[in-house]
C-alpha cells in the first residue's frame, strides 16, 4: 500500500477506536474522579424525604469508610440531623470519601421515602451520585430508581428480619464535560492518531526479523511503564516467549549471556526462600523479580541494527503527548476547585494510577535518552525535538518531586558536558547552558510556589529532632517526607540490633513489612480504622532500598547489590558511557528515599534501562563507524 494512503487509513482507524473507547470508558466520571481531594473540607450530603409526617424531630443516620465495614453498625459512623418539613438534610464531614456508603434506618420508621441527592461535596463543587448504582437490603422494595433519586418503601416484608439499608458500592461520579473540554479531548486523539499512523510505517518498512521485533517488543515494554502493573506484566511474558524461542533458535549458551550481576542476585533472592518466615509472601515477590533474569538474556539479541534512536524519539513524543492530557485533565479539575494543587505532584499524575515519584523518574530516564540522541544527531534538529525535550523538562518539574529534581540537574550536566564536547567543542557554549539550566533552578526554588514550599516544609530542623526525641507518636502527628523516612531508619535500626534477627541473611524477600509494621504500633502511629487491614501507615515500606534489602536478604543481599552498581559503573568508565553513568547514579541516589525494588515498575526500570544504556553505547559507536 501506498505510504500516504497507509497513514490516512491508520490515523482514520485510531481516531475511530480512541473515540469508541471513550464511549465505553466514560471520560466525564474518569475526569472528576481524580477531583477527589481527600481533606477534611470534603464532606458527604444526603437528603431524605418523607412521604409521612414524623413523630420525632430528629433521626439518626450511619455511614461507613470501607467496604470490610459490617452490620450491625459496630463500625460505622453516626450522625443525627432535625427533620424538617418532612426532610432530613446529612452532612458529614470526612477525611475519607467513603468508597461504601450505606444508609440505615431506624427500625420504627414504617414509611415511603425518597432520596432526593447524594453528593460529595468538595471546594467550591459539588459532584452527585448515580443512584442507580445501588445495592438494597431484601427487606426494602424499591419503587422508582433514576440517577438523580431513589424511591423506596420502608415496611418490612413478611419472614425478613426488619433491618433496611442501601448502599452505594463503587459509586459513580455525574458531571457532564464542557465543549471547551470535548475540544481539547478531540486534539489530544488528533495528535494520538497521527503519531500512531507515522509510527505505522516506520514498522511496517521494517522486514520480519529478531531486529524488528525486538523493536517493537523494547517500544511497548517502555510504554507500559506508564501504566498500571499489569501492562508491564503483559509485555514482560512476550518479552520472556520470545527470548526463550531465539535462546533455542540460535543455540545459545548460558556462559555467552553477560550481565552476572542481575543474575546472581536473582539467584540469591531464590534460594532466599529456605529461610524465608513466610513463604507465602516471598514466592510472589520471585516471580516480580523474573525480569533480573529474563531482561540480561533478552539483551543479548539485542544489537546494533535496532534504531534505538528512532524508538526513543516515538517513545518521547507519546511521553510528551501524555504529559499534555494529564495538564489538561488538571485544568479541567482547577476549574471546579480552584486549587493550585491540581498541577503538581501526585494530583497532577493522578491519572496514570501511579506514585508521582515513580512518573518523574521515568520521565528523567526518557528525558536523559532523548537529550542523549539529539546531542548526537548528525542531521539537522527539528524544532519539535526540542519542543519535546521542553516539555518533558517541564513536567518533571510540576510533578515536584524534590530528590528527582535534583538528579535531573546532576544527571543532565553528566549527559549534557561530554555531549557538548563531542559536536560543538566550545566551552564557552557549555559553560553558558549549564548557567542557564542553573538559573532556572535558582528562581524555581526562591519564589513561592509549589516547589519551593515542599523544600521548605521538610527542612524542619525541630521536625527532624522530634524524629528520635519522641517515643510515641499518635494518629494525628504531621508527618512529612523527610522526618517519616528518618522514622523509617530509626526503625531499620531497632529491628537490626534486635537480638533474634538475623542480620547475615535476612528474613526473606516481602517479609520486611511485618517488622515494620511492629515499630508503627510501638511508636503509636496512625493504623487506620480497626476493620483495615493494612490501614494508616501499616502498608508504607522502608523508603529506602538498601534498608529493605538488609532486612529481607541481608548483609549478603546487600553486598550482591552494591557489585552489581560496581559492574556497571566498570562499564560506564570504560566505555565512556556517560549515560550509563548517568543512570546508574540517579538509582544509587534514589534507593536511599525510595524502595525501588518494591514495586514491579521499580524493578523493571533499574534493569532495563542501565541494559539499554549498554546496548545504545554500542549503536552509537556502530553508527560512528559506518
Amino acid at each position: 500500500m501506498n505510504p500516504k494512503k497507509l497513514k490516512i487509513a491508520v490515523f482514520i482507524a485510531s481516531f475511530i477506536l480512541f473515540i469508541v473507547f471513550l464511549f465505553f470508558v466514560d471520560i466525564s466520571k474518569k475526569l472528576n474522579y481524580y477531583n477527589i481531594d481527600n481533606s477534611y473540607n470534603d464532606s458527604l450530603i444526603v437528603q431524605i424525604k418523607f412521604k409521612n409526617s414524623l413523630d420525632r424531630k430528629e433521626i439518626q443516620l450511619y455511614y461507613s469508610a470501607s467496604v470490610n465495614a459490617k452490620s450491625h453498625y459496630t463500625n460505622d459512623q453516626r450522625t443525627k440531623v432535625f427533620v424538617n418539613n418532612q426532610t432530613a438534610d446529612f452532612k458529614f464531614f470526612t477525611k475519607y470519601i467513603p468508597i461504601l456508603l450505606r444508609v440505615s434506618f431506624d427500625k420504627n420508621i414504617k414509611d415511603t421515602i425518597s432520596i432526593k441527592q447524594v453528593s460529595i461535596n468538595l471546594i467550591d463543587q459539588n459532584i452527585d451520585i448515580d443512584l442507580t448504582k445501588f445495592l438494597a437490603h431484601p427487606s426494602i422494595q424499591v419503587l422508582k430508581k433514576k440517577s438523580d433519586f431513589i424511591k423506596i418503601d420502608l415496611t418490612p416484608k413478611n419472614g425478613i428480619k426488619y433491618d433496611p439499608y442501601i448502599y452505594l458500592e463503587n459509586p459513580v461520579y455525574i458531571n457532564k464535560i464542557t465543549t471547551t473540554e470535548i475540544i481539547l479531548i478531540l486534539i489530544i486523539i488528533s495528535l494520538l492518531s497521527f503519531l500512531i499512523s507515522q509510527l505505522s510505517v516506520y514498522l511496517l518498512n521494517y522486514k520480519t526479523s529478531p531486529e524488528s521485533i525486538n523493536s517493537i517488543l523494547l517500544f511497548l515494554l517502555i510504554i507500559s511503564l506508564l501504566f498500571k502493573e499489569h501492562w508491564i506484566s503483559k509485555s514482560t511474558i512476550l518479552i520472556g516467549l520470545y527470548t526463550l524461542f531465539l535462546f533455542i533458535k540460535k543455540k545459545t549458551k548460558l556462559k555467552d549471556i553477560n550481565y552476572y550481576g542481575f543474575s546472581l542476585f536473582f539467584i540469591f533472592a531464590v534460594i532466599s526462600l529456605t529461610w524465608s518466615t513466610n513463604i507465602d509472601n516471598s514466592l510472589p515477590k520471585i516471580i516480580g523479580f523474573l525480569p533480573f533474569i529474563i531482561l540480561p538474556i533478552w539483551a543479548k539479541f539485542l544489537n546494533s541494527k535496532i534504531r534505538y534512536d528512532i524508538i526513543f524519539k516515538y517513545v518521547g513524543i507519546i511521553f510528551m503527548l501524555i504529559s499534555i492530557a494529564t495538564i489538561l485533565l488538571a485544568s479541567f479539575r482547577f476549574n471546579s476547585s480552584h486549587q493550585m494543587s491540581e498541577f503538581y505532584y501526585h494530583t497532577l499524575a493522578s491519572p496514570l494510577s501511579t506514585n508521582a515519584i515513580y512518573i518523574s523518574l521515568l520521565y528523567l530516564i526518557i528525558f536523559l535518552f532523548d537529550l542523549f540522541f539529539l546531542l548526537r544527531k548528525k542531521e539537522k534538529i527539528e524544532v519539535f525535538d526540542f519542543f519535546t525535550l521542553t516539555i518533558l523538562f517541564i513536567y518533571i518539574l510540576l510533578l515536584s518531586s524534590k530528590l528527582i529534581i535534583i538528579l535531573l540537574i546532576f544527571s543532565t550536566c553528566i549527559v549534557l558536558y561530554p555531549s557538548l564536547k563531542l559536536r560543538f567543542k566550545n566551552r564557552k557554549l557549555i559553560r553558558a547552558g549549564i548557567v542557564i539550566i542553573s538559573s532556572i533552578f535558582l528562581v524555581i526554588f526562591l519564589s513561592h510556589n509549589n516547589l519551593s514550599k515542599r523544600f521548605d516544609k521538610v527542612l524542619n530542623i525541630e521536625k527532624i529532632k522530634e524524629v528520635y526525641s519522641l517515643n510515641e507518636f499518635g494518629d494525628t502527628y504531621m508527618w512529612n517526607g523527610l522526618n517519616l523516612r528518618l522514622l523509617q531508619l530509626r526503625a531499620f535500626y531497632d529491628i537490626e540490633t534486635n537480638d533474634h534477627f538475623n542480620s547475615l541473611i535476612g528474613v526473606g524477600l516481602n517479609n520486611g513489612q511485618v517488622l515494620l509494621n511492629e515499630r508503627y504500633k510501638y511508636y503509636k502511629l496512625d493504623t487506620g480504622k480497626k476493620w483495615e487491614k493494612n490501614g494508616g501507615y501499616l502498608s508504607y515500606n522502608f523508603h529506602n532500598q538498601y534498608a529493605q534489602i538488609l532486612i529481607e536478604l541481608g548483609f549478603i543481599g546487600f553486598l550482591l547489590l552494591i557489585y552489581l552498581f560496581y559492574r556497571l559503573i566498570v562499564n560506564a568508565i570504560n566505555s565512556r558511557n556517560f549515560l550509563l553513568f548517568s543512570i546508574v547514579f540517579i538509582f544509587i541516589l534514589i534507593m536511599f528515599t525510595e524502595s525501588i525494588l518494591v514495586r514491579q515498575k521499580g524493578i523493571m526500570f533499574f534493569v532495563l534501562f542501565p541494559l539499554i544504556a549498554i546496548e545504545v553505547k554500542k549503536y552509537i559507536e556502530q553508527k560512528e563507524l559506518i
